[in-house]
């Protein structure tokens, strides 16, 4: 039997048989998914429930969970939650981080579970995305059979109308977790 990994240069990380989610972590709730591309999203466009591959021996598939930037096989965009085939040496994209799919052992690879890293940053508003390409059909990243109404100011997360939150004067949109967050920072501002 070979051993399934997605590869990034001399990284690689390893997949045992079953279900992954990929994506990357919730500096809000703390959530990992069992392939974090944290690390290797300097540009954050890794959704936090990005995409799932699943390992059955060499059979490994993959599936998008309506990502916001796409899951992408050998430059081809996949349709949010329609599984797809993979073959050893296939491309990957999940938003702007890409990896190769590897079934069989190569040498001089460094096969390592990613590091914890310190959790990111909050980015500020101003710096969040707030538009999504008009032929992509995006789903709310908690309600996945949803369809998203807006991107979250705060972590630019798809959210629909039930997890969507305005704050401010501006009347700005942002997830459930980001209105906890802000709303337990106003408290204590005002205390």
């Amino acid at each position: 039997m070979s051993n399934v990994s997605l590869r990034a240069g001399k990284r690689a990380i390893p997949l045992d048989a079953g279900t992954h989610v990929v994506g990357r972590r919730d500096r809000i709730t703390g959530h990992v998914p069992q392939v974090d591309l944290y690390d290797l999203d300097s540009e954050r466009s890794v959704s936090r429930r990005h995409a799932e591959l699943d390992v059955a021996g060499d059979s490994v598939t993959i599936r998008d969970l309506g990502s916001t930037n796409g899951t992408f096989v050998n430059g081809q965009q996949l349709p949010p939650q329609v599984s797809a085939p993979l073959r050893d040496g296939d491309q990957l994209s999940f938003g702007g981080v890409e990896l190769t799919l590897s079934t069989s052992d190569a040498a001089g690879v460094s096969t390592t579970t990613p590091a914890e890293p310190t959790p990111p940053a909050a980015v500020p508003a101003a710096e969040a995305p707030t538009e999504q390409p008009s032929h992509v059909i995006t789903v709310c990243v908690n309600h996945p059979h949803i369809q998203a109404v807006a991107l979250c100011v705060a972590c630019a997360e798809p959210i629909c109308r039930d997890c969507a939150h305005e704050v401010g004067d501006e009347g700005l949109l942002v997830c459930e977790a980001d209105a906890q967050r802000l709303a337990g920072a106003a408290a204590g501002a005002g205390a």
